[in-house]
Order: C-alpha cells, then structure tokens, then sequence
C-alpha cells in the first residue's frame, strides 16, 4: 500500500506542477528530489514569501479575502468518530471512522464539506505524524463549492519499526482554491487525534539496535541507519531514523553520494518537524545502479555528505554537515 500511496503522491504533484508552468530542472539531481519531494506536502502549498501580491479590482473582494485569513487553529481533543475536527467559514472535516484495513494499513474515513457558494477548494494532508513519528499520508479531496465529499486519510504502515497502535494522530490541513492555485491558500488547520483517549497517547521512541549504526549524535540531531531494502519496483532503499531535538524544522540533505564507489545521485531530501521523529528512505532507482553496474544486492558502501540545517534560515549554523558512511 505505501508503493500506491507513494506513487499517487508522485502524480498529484506532476499534475500540480504541469498547471503551474514548472521549468524543466537544469540536473538530474534536481529532476530526482523534485520526484522525492512528493514526500514534502509543503510543495503543496506556496510560500507567501515567493508570492507576489495582487491588486484588488474592488472592496468586496478585499473583504472576502479577509475573511479567509484566519489564524491557524489547533482543534480540542477529539477520540475521532463523529467529531467535525475542522470547522471554519470555508470548509469542515468530520471523522466517520478510523482503523486498519485487511492489509494492515491505516486510514480515517471522513466527510469533507465546502461551504463555499463560488470556490473550489482542494483539501489535502500537508503534514502528518503518529505518536510522535512523521508519516507520509495521503489525502487528496477536490470538493466543488456547496458540495460533500466522503474520502480517507491514509497513513504508511508503521508495524515494520514497532508502532503497531496508532494512540496519537496529528494532521495539518492545507486547502487552496483548485481552480486557482495562484491564489492565497487558506490558513492552514491543524487537528489532533487521541483514538483511545488522551490519557492513553503514547510517544515512540526507536532503540538503538547493535546492528543499527548511528551516522550523527549530537545536541541537535541525531541520525541512524537502520536497514536496507530493494525490490524491482522501488529500487534499492536505504533507511535512516531521524530525531530533531532542535526548535525548528530541519532539512536533510545529502550530496556527493558513492555507493561502492560509484558516483550515485538517490532520490533524497526530507524535511522533518521540530521534536518530531521519522523514517526516512534514501532511494535510488533500479535504473542507476544498472547504469553504474552496480549490482544491488551486493551494496557494501555508502558514502555521502550529510548538511543538516534550519529549513527557514539557511543562514543559521547548521546542525550538522560531513561525510557520513553505511556499511550495509
């Protein structure tokens, strides 16, 4: 399931980026982290610091502009069924049920309402975490104005690295005007989910394995590998967890990357949440290894630079940026 959801996230963004006009990236590199940047729902919305400002035609559309402009708001406690976790002028977001499907996966069923009388608004997952671990999600709603949807939330499966219960659910909103997306996104709208009760919320923390081996440990951050995995769909996938013990959000960014030897660009760059942790996979596609006769099942060296940094001020020290080597 997280193949599917990965790879409608890959599409939603290629048709995001085509209606924009996106230039073609001047790199292969550059082709390769805008693949993996599905990863990033924050390329889902735009920065009001890239978007120029507009002038009004009227006073009626300043004002309906204004009304829009809300500050984010984080909803009351909510146990998830039946509860309207969202509810603003715009739109609202009511849990229908929640739980794991046949194959294990995890989602929320919900009902998304535009209560618009002239917009359309596309409703998605900007950002997602489960007791305390960012998680790739997937929500996608284009709801037309005075209409309803019932759609899902859906979340990677986390069973592989020991979650197995899913007691504290945290979801970003983003919603933008889909027949516009020039236009000012709505604030977004966080909501908080305690399925079995505050009380019973619980906070996952990885334990270092001996055969883990810990790339970076510092006051800021601290990185791990923690194992490999290959198939003919996704290629080869090596994966690290990550803590952000910072203040901030943080980026990871890897460059200069070998793999036994060989000069090999993988689809990588993650973002991750201050004090939220994650599981991150640094990909390369079959197609590479094959170009560099790299035989996959036989990786026995990954090197790479590792530069670590405040995703909004570059200009900060960085938290961390070497060389950092996998033994796989």
């Amino acid at each position: 399931m997280k193949k599917i959801y990965n790879f409608l996230m890959l599409l939603i963004l290629s048709v995001l980026l085509v209606a924009c006009g996106s230039s073609e990236s001047k790199s292969k590199k550059e082709d390769k982290k805008t693949e993996e940047g599905t990863k990033k729902s924050k390329k889902k919305k735009k920065s009001k610091k890239d978007k120029k400002s507009k002038d009004e035609d009227s006073e009626d559309e300043e004002e309906t502009k204004s009304k829009k402009k809300k500050k984010s708001s984080k909803t009351k406690d909510s146990k998830g069924d039946g509860d309207k976790v969202i509810d603003n002028d715009e739109y609202s977001i009511t849990i229908q049920g929640m739980g794991e499907d046949s194959m294990g996966d995890y989602s929320i069923n919900v009902l998304v309402e535009n209560k618009s009388k002239d917009t359309n608004y596309m409703i998605t997952t900007k950002e997602a975490s489960v007791n305390g671990v960012q998680v790739s999600s997937l929500m996608y709603s284009d709801v037309p104005a005075g209409k309803e949807e019932e759609t899902a939330i859906f979340f990677e499966n986390l069973k592989k690295y020991g979650i197995s219960e899913y007691t504290d659910i945290e979801i970003t909103i983003l919603a933008y005007n889909s027949d516009d997306i020039m236009d000012e996104p709505l604030p977004d709208e966080t909501i908080h989910i305690y399925p079995y009760g505050e009380e019973k919320a619980t906070k996952f923390e990885y334990e270092i394995k001996d055969t883990d081996q810990v790339l970076v440990d510092n006051e800021y951050i601290t990185v791990a590998y923690v194992g490999s995995e290959s198939d003919d769909i996704s290629g080869y996938t090596a994966t690290i967890y990550i803590v952000n013990k910072t203040d901030t959000k943080v980026t990871l960014d890897a460059s200069d990357v070998s793999v036994n030897g060989y000069m090999v660009d993988p689809l990588y760059m993650e973002t991750l949440e201050r004090g939220k942790s994650a599981f991150s996979g640094i990909n390369w596609l079959n197609s590479d290894f094959e170009s560099a006769g790299i035989d996959k099942s036989s990786i026995s060296n990954i090197e790479f630079n590792l530069d670590i940094y405040d995703e909004d001020n570059s200009d900060r020290e960085h938290f961390f940026n070497g060389k950092v080597t996998i033994t796989p």
